[in-house]
């Protein structure tokens, strides 16, 4: 847990802190929102477990849940954006697109961390990935046949 100043909020009632690095759980977020922080930045726990805070809206706001079902949903409409902003650099800039390809898809290897097969995942992805005439769709399609349905 990160060691916040928070008598800040007290000396500044009329202003907003939020609390940045270190922030890995859920009840990390709980814990400062508690203690009267205003809002709690997650940058790498959400890079390095992206569906672990799939219901982060729903868990700490009691809004709405997630409108995507499971990963399998989550990826194949990642798919459709990634395809057309990758066809859209090909045509723009046709120099910089094989590496907005691997940009595009380089965060959804870690959709399935501590999952099993998780990690033939991000091998099957990154070896699709070196095959520059593969397409969006057909590098993620090939990589999700490693993983068990239950896990998608």
């Amino acid at each position: 847990m990160v060691r916040a100043r928070y008598d800040l909020l007290e000396d500044f009632p009329d202003l907003q802190f939020s609390i940045n690095g270190g922030i890995d759980t859920y009840e990390d977020m709980e814990e400062h929102l508690g203690k009267g922080v205003h809002g709690c930045m997650v940058g790498r726990a959400v890079i390095n477990r992206p569906w672990m805070f799939s219901t982060v809206d729903t868990r700490l706001y009691g809004e709405a849940s997630n409108p995507i079902a499971n990963r399998r949903e989550l990826l194949l409409k990642y798919v459709d954006y990634a395809e057309e902003e990758y066809a859209r650099a090909m045509v723009e800039q046709p120099n910089y697109a094989p590496k907005l390809r691997r940009g595009l898809l380089r965060h959804t290897a870690n959709l399935f961390v501590a999952e099993p097969k998780g990690k033939k995942f991000r091998y099957e992805l990154d070896q699709r990935l070196n095959v520059k005439t593969m397409g969006v769709r057909d590098c993620v399609l090939a990589a999700m046949e490693e993983l068990h349905a239950e896990t998608l």
